[in-house]
């Protein structure tokens, strides 16, 4: 959390705290705290959607479950408060976990429509169970009495006590929002602008929208229990389909992503129903049938405006958000420690898409240290065979080594721990991020410290960050991005957003590059300054592995080439050696065999310098 906005929330709190001693109305009071455990089942709500990319309607149902559970232990098992507030958030949670199971690797737009689902069939087990639940007259819990029966002592809760305790579970739940952020941040800002690029980078996509809808759903659940016992009945009808809609204009709204966004949304919620009530009323409408009319206006509104939200349009049009001044990165010269890269080897791999081979028996192997290019027609194959070297997809045959060592799970996480790295054929970047943040997030699959400690912030969850951030600066260093560390990531030109996916690469400290035609549209005067990226990585020592189209650039850089055709290679050798080869040239490649021969005869010089600077810094 940032200064200001650290200060805002700080401020509210103690503002807020003193409401009791303004308000004397127990009504207003028990309104405002029902206002407050909204808020707080929001802001459990924005982790998933906003920061996760898990657009959920499922928080009424998480809700439900824990005001029916708090309820139900309270009034027919004599259960302590804290107890059943704890083991109502633990049955949300449980509930959480089934459905974060079955969403997780879901599109957002089915992801909506499970949990939507979910919460009807929340609402429709309350209803069909009656005995246990009460039915349409829900559970009743009356009176709420705090009792600490280990010190034998206890005292009656009132709309003072219930306002004061919703204040203070808000306020931990935006701070411990802003701790967890710290730690995923950037990695839930990777995996929502472009989930098959963040596990292409090894980012455990599906774990951390796990974590996050089941964190959601434990807000959710306490939330519920606190709204039944500021009540006094656990009331189907504030529960369910219809809050889930509440709460996902509340996010939507204000904003989901931004910290203070749910405390906006819920303010111009309410006020929006208060006065859509008082007019429904007043040409004899029903308030009933109010609220959930306007819910859905609003909604729609949002969606037809496509805002990101009030607190975007605040920032942006109110100056609260000044844009970074773009930072010259014309900068080439680049320091990249000496690395021991690994030897990588595919044997025998196959893999057919309904009946057509892709890959067929392809084999390859690429000494430590060296950059190896593969070439060849569109749908010959080349990107296939680095979605399973990368662990995207499982080969039906064949199988993939490093350093003589079999690699056995087809998953970019394993794989980046095994020291794999890969990019993308497409530029996708997040925009809000910095190109530091970006480059951040490329450090996950190396990261050992989880949610918990990054919640308490303990002393080893501060090393963590310590040691993430000087590998993310150490990668933009080596690919000269150093100086723009700082600036946003949509300030960046085409080539430096490319260059920028090899450093965020870099950042999982990997022992073997794999990049998915990196000169793709990035223009003949750009070429220069990735071809010297790649040189030094090379010459630091890493393996590398390009699927490139630009015959310049894989003359320039390549040690060795594979030429594909049809899922299978069709040669393999030196730069020379293929282009000389009577089947490459008679295939497809004519000119462009001259071309790249020609380039690699330039400069074969330039490589073989630093190359041997290279081994004099491992000596």
């Amino acid at each position: 959390m940032n200064g200001a906005r650290g200060r805002i929330v700080v401020a509210a709190a103690v503002v807020a705290a003193l409401v009791p001693f303004v308000v004397r109305r127990g009504d207003l009071l028990s309104a405002s705290t029902e206002a407050l455990l909204l808020l707080l089942a929001a802001v459990g709500l924005n982790l998933a959607m906003g920061y996760a990319g898990s657009p959920s309607l499922g928080q009424g149902g998480f809700a439900a479950l824990g005001a029916y559970a708090t309820a139900i232990l309270v009034v027919r098992e004599g259960w302590d408060i804290p107890i059943a507030l704890i083991a109502g958030a633990a049955i949300a949670a449980a509930a959480g976990m089934l459905v974060a199971r079955g969403v997780a690797r879901l599109r957002p737009a089915f992801v909506v429509v499970a949990t939507w689902l979910f919460s009807w069939g929340v609402a429709f087990a309350i209803a069909a169970f009656p005995g246990l639940t009460g039915g349409t007259r829900g559970a009743s819990i009356g009176e709420s009495h705090l009792r600490l029966r280990a010190l034998g002592v206890g005292t009656k809760l009132g709309p003072v006590a219930f306002y004061e305790i919703a204040l203070v579970f808000v306020v931990i739940a935006i701070l411990g929002t802003s701790a967890v952020l710290r730690r995923y941040g950037a990695t839930f800002a990777a995996i929502r602008s472009d989930p098959s690029a963040a596990r292409a980078a090894g980012i455990p996509v599906d774990r951390v929208r796990f974590g996050a809808i089941l964190a959601s759903a434990a807000v959710g659940g306490l939330a519920g229990g606190l709204l039944a016992l500021n009540a006094g009945v656990a009331d189907p009808t504030s529960y369910g389909p219809l809050l889930s809609v509440k709460l996902f204009v509340v996010v939507l709204l204000g904003g989901a992503g931004y910290l203070l966004g749910p405390a906006v949304g819920i303010i111009v919620v309410l006020a929006v129903s208060k006065v859509g009530t008082v007019i429904a009323t007043s040409i004899g409408g029903s308030a009933a049938h109010a609220e959930p009319f306007i819910a859905a206006a609003i909604l729609a509104g949002v969606i037809a405006f496509g805002t990101r939200g009030l607190i975007d349009w605040l920032e942006r049009f109110l100056l609260l958000r000044q844009p970074g001044e773009r930072t010259p990165t014309t900068r080439t010269s680049t320091s990249v420690p000496a690395v021991q890269g690994g030897r990588l080897q595919a044997l025998g791999v196959a893999v057919s898409f309904g009946g057509v081979a892709a890959l067929d028996d392809l084999s390859i192997d690429v000494a430590p240290g060296t950059c190896h290019v593969v070439i060849g027609p569109n749908g010959s194959g080349k990107t296939t065979l680095l979605r399973v070297i990368g662990g995207a997809i499982a080969p039906d045959r064949g199988a993939i080594y490093v350093d003589g060592r079999e690699l056995a799970d087809a998953d970019p996480t394993q794989r980046a721990h095994a020291g794999i790295a890969r990019t993308l054929q497409r530029t996708a970047v997040p925009p809000e991020l910095t190109v530091l943040e970006y480059v951040l997030s490329g450090a996950e699959p190396s990261r050992r410290i989880g949610p918990l400690r990054a919640l308490v912030r303990s002393p080893a969850a501060r090393r963590d960050e310590t040691a993430a951030l000087e590998r993310a600066r150490g990668a933009l260093e080596a690919t000269g991005l150093s100086d723009a560390a700082e600036v946003r990531t949509e300030t960046l030109s085409g080539a430096e957003q490319r260059v920028l996916q090899i450093a965020r690469a870099l950042a999982s400290q990997p022992r073997v590059l794999l990049l998915d035609e990196p000169a793709a549209g990035i223009g003949i005067a750009s070429e220069s300054r990735l071809r010297s990226v790649i040189d030094s990585l090379r010459a630091a020592g890493f393996t590398i592995v390009i699927v490139e189209h630009n015959l310049r650039l894989v003359g320039a850089v390549a040690d060795r080439v594979s030429v594909l055709d049809a899922g299978k290679l069709i040669a393999s050798g030196s730069v020379a050696e293929v282009a000389a080869d009577p089947a490459v040239r008679s295939a497809y490649l004519g000119y462009g065999a001259d071309m790249i021969a020609a380039r690699a005869s330039a400069k074969a010089p330039d490589r073989a310098r630093p190359r041997a600077r290279a081994r004099r810094n491992r000596v």
